[in-house]
């Protein structure tokens, strides 16, 4: 076994004055296990991922070629988590350009609990046939991977609602109503304006087809981001959620299915809110409308 780093894996951030540090130097560890640890440095202007750890060269190979595209895409769902959307004009804002500047590095630091769970969970692997969270988020993740490297904001936005689904979804017809209805329940915690959370997300759907047979053109960039940041709080919610019922319970010998969370939304949906999810920035796109 030889010693396996440090060792970069990316550019983290090219140059980009509006998000320079005060120190020159500054480092801090995003994940760690069996003696392998993920970091993010910051070196000048400049930002890099670095593995550190004992593995033989196979491995690190093959952990090299999946971080190097895995924690840009996590990267991404913690900058729209963290964009301040106070009002119209802040949702105007991050749809005006393509994605804002990747967050530095003490927005990474402040979410590495959350990142330590989105790694975990990609790296978690089981042969059961079983439905999990572990599993779904696992798919999620490999599909905004897919989606953030996109150059076609047509297919990005497919394959950010197609994450989405492998969150929420199941084999059953009515997909589109399935899906606005459980995203409403689990984004938006104003019973009020939950038809509204709804709406949004059926036009996401509507637009997602628009876009992929060459009907809608103008603003797909917009659509793209928004459909990207409907992702990240999905997505968000469900580790809330995971989070939420492990404390709970900790003692419970197997984690909240997703069949049983499903139920649970369907008995919420004009009742109250799902224990364990935080509200989330991206309800601004149809609550700031109010």
């Amino acid at each position: 076994m030889a010693e396996g780093g440090p060792e970069e894996v990316f550019e983290f951030l090219k140059k980009n004055p509006e998000r320079i540090l005060e120190s020159d130097s500054l480092e801090t560890i995003l994940w760690e296990k069996n003696n392998i640890r993920l970091k993010v440095a910051k070196q000048g202007k400049h930002y890099f991922a670095a593995i550190d750890g004992y593995m033989s060269q196979k491995v690190r190979a093959e952990f090299f070629k999946k971080v190097k595209s895995l924690l840009p895409s996590i990267a991404r769902t913690i900058q729209l988590l963290c964009y301040r959307m106070d009002d119209a004009d802040d949702v105007r804002r991050i749809c005006r350009h393509p994605f804002p500047p990747l967050p530095f590095i003490k927005d990474m630091e402040g979410n590495r609990e959350l990142i330590k769970s989105l790694i975990d969970c990609y790296f978690t692997e089981s042969n059961s046939k079983k439905d999990t969270f572990d599993r779904r988020i696992r798919n999620a993740l490999t599909l905004l991977v897919e989606s953030d490297a996109q150059s076609n904001n047509a297919v990005a936005m497919a394959l950010s609602v197609a994450a989405i689904e492998a969150l929420l979804g199941e084999r059953k017809n009515g997909i589109t109503e399935i899906i606005s209805t459980r995203v409403g329940v689990l984004l938006e915690p104003n019973r009020d304006l939950r038809q509204d959370a709804k709406g949004f997300t059926k036009k996401v759907y509507d637009d997602r087809s628009g876009c992929l047979h060459g009907e809608i053109i103008d603003g797909q960039n917009d659509m793209r981001i928004k459909t990207r940041h409907l992702a990240a709080g999905v997505l968000n919610a469900v580790l809330g959620r995971m989070k939420f019922m492990k404390r709970l319970d900790p003692m419970r010998p197997k984690p909240e299915t997703p069949q049983e969370l499903f139920e649970e939304i369907e008995k919420l949906e004009y009742k109250g809110i799902v224990p364990g999810i935080e509200e989330c920035n991206v309800r601004a796109y149809w609550a700031s409308k109010k």
